[in-house]
């Protein structure tokens, strides 16, 4: 999909132009430069209590290592990656472009944040410190352009990610079923049009169940928490991906245990505690909520990075016991029947 690979890489310039353009005028227009706009805020006293705290390093680490593993199991980069790349020396070129991109798409969060914690009430969501300042100070061109970017980089976001998983699902999952029921051979064109109209109808689930998902937990967490609650569901892809490249033990036995496992513990540690803010109730009534909140390890941590930790670590146990388990019956069976 030439077209689609052109949307979403004019997107992702118009968005980084977006973000530069806000960064400029934060740092510039209303400082007199960064040296200037950290002196402010660390004289400002409604940010005292950001510059009392003691980072929290565990936390950090965690989150760190979630998003770098998110980022070679999610869905939508597997499809940018490999399945639209026609020429494969275009990674050697990809490779410094998008250290690049995001060097420049860091270089202004610092500066914005900062920013929006001098200069706009407290009650502002952190997350639209980008739109919000802009039109704080009188600026709705900016703030026009700093919602295209942002508006830009959602679509293209929901697109690619739309598009691959409706891909998967219909290569993987729909398309055996039906083929598998429909035993007599069919023309190309009926094929085609099983291929087109399951994708099409994939899409439309796909973003429907989003939308469902937005409702139940966008008036209870902010973006970055549901971003990461998203990255920590998608990691539990981990352990089978190493598992079939790099250990001759594993089986499907154990990678099926294993996601079973990491995605009960997933719901259970960072899906519930969100849908019971939004309802209302008290999380004293999930004895491990609250025991998780209590910092068990003594680590600075918060529940979202322990939840993480705990879903992750007991898939990787599961899947390994498992795929263990499952091996030496194997042997044992074969060595029984052999004796026979």
């Amino acid at each position: 999909h030439r077209g689609l690979v052109l949307a979403i890489a004019f997107e992702s310039v118009l968005k980084l132009l977006a973000f530069l353009a806000i960064g400029v005028f934060v740092t510039w227009s209303l400082f007199d430069g960064p040296i200037d706009l950290l002196l402010q805020a660390q004289a400002a006293p409604q940010l005292s209590d950001f510059w009392q705290t003691t980072p929290a390093w565990p936390a950090l680490l965690v989150q760190t290592g979630v998003a770098m593993m998110a980022i070679i199991c999610l869905p939508r980069q597997f499809h940018v990656s490999v399945v639209e790349n026609t020429e494969p020396r275009d990674m050697e070129l990809a490779r410094w472009v998008f250290s690049g991109y995001l060097i420049l798409a860091a270089l202004f969060v610092v500066p914005i944040a900062l920013a929006g914690g001098l200069l706009l009430p407290a009650g502002i969501n952190p997350d639209s410190f980008v739109i919000s300042l802009p039109l704080a100070e009188a600026q709705p061109a900016l703030a026009l352009l700093a919602f295209i970017g942002g508006a830009s980089a959602a679509t293209g976001m929901v697109i690619v990610e739309a598009v691959a998983l409706s891909t998967m699902l219909s290569n993987d999952i729909v398309l055996p079923l039906l083929l598998h029921r429909q035993k007599a051979e069919r023309p190309f064109e009926l094929f085609r049009h099983w291929l087109l109209s399951v994708r099409r109808i994939s899409i439309l689930v796909i973003l429907l169940l989003a939308y469902f998902c937005y409702r139940m937990f966008g008036s209870t967490a902010s973006l970055a928490s549901i971003g990461q609650v998203s990255f920590a569901a998608v990691i539990q892809l981990m352990p089978a991906m190493f598992g079939a490249l790099y250990w001759k033990q594993a089986n499907s036995r154990g990678v099926f245990a294993g996601l079973a496992v990491g995605s009960g513990l997933w719901f259970y540690t960072l899906v519930l505690p969100l849908l019971a803010g939004g309802l209302g109730w008290s999380l004293q009534i999930f004895p491990v909520l609250g025991w998780l909140q209590s910092r068990p390890f003594g680590l600075d941590t918060d529940p979202i990075s322990q939840g993480s930790v705990i879903a992750l670590s007991g898939n990787w146990l599961v899947f390994t016991l498992v795929s263990l388990f499952s091996r030496n019956r194997a042997n044992l069976l074969s060595l029984h029947d052999s004796d026979h």
